[in-house]
């Protein structure tokens, strides 16, 4: 009784501090997401928190607002964080975390959250997946090679049929529908 009687109290804590989406949405209503402040803006603000990701993919699943989609795939330019979190464990070893370094073990965490939602809804909606693909290429000429790549690599995961990476001695090219995409290694 006393294991129930804590699991309501925090599912009421829980439902107290979030909003619910509408069954009718497609988007689960018993996923909790934080309610977005009055004056936040989607699009103007830069990606720098889970709670920013979910407020996008609420926009793009509940209203179909592909531009929701293309602003997700922002949060691959925080790939230059990637390992902050490895790194962090063992800096904390010997001393505390600098607050710059928090910060780039969150923006390691949104950037791995933004690659796995990424992957994660296009393999179970078909819809995302050809929305992915249709900002690839509308994108590739403005994409920055890393966030590019990483797209890339999320399509490959979800259509490897359509998207093949081939390994080269100074980098590797993804084959796609429109054509090779080729990425070299810096030295």
């Amino acid at each position: 009784m006393k294991t129930f009687a804590l699991a309501l109290l925090c599912l009421g804590m829980l439902v107290g501090s979030a909003s619910f989406v509408s069954a009718e949405a497609r988007y689960s209503p018993k996923i909790p997401v934080q309610t977005k402040p009055a004056n936040f803006d989607l699009y103007q603000e830069r990606i720098t928190t889970p709670a920013h990701l979910d407020w996008l993919w609420q926009a793009y699943l509940q209203g179909g607002e592909k531009r929701a989609l293309a602003k997700i795939l922002t949060a691959l330019d925080l790939n230059t964080f990637s390992g902050a979190l490895k790194k962090a464990k063992e800096i904390q070893k010997t001393r505390a975390l600098t607050e710059a370094e928090k910060q780039a073990v969150l923006l390691d965490g949104v950037f791995q959250a933004a690659l796995w939602s990424l992957e994660s809804n296009a393999r179970q909606r078909p819809e995302v997946a050809a929305d992915l693909k249709s900002l690839e290429k509308e994108q590739r000429s403005q994409s920055t090679s890393a966030s590019h790549g990483y797209l890339l690599l999320v399509l490959s995961r979800v259509a490897p049929d359509e998207y093949r990476f081939s390994e080269q001695t100074d980098g590797f090219t993804v084959s796609t529908p429109s054509g090779p995409v080729r990425f070299t290694r810096k030295p």
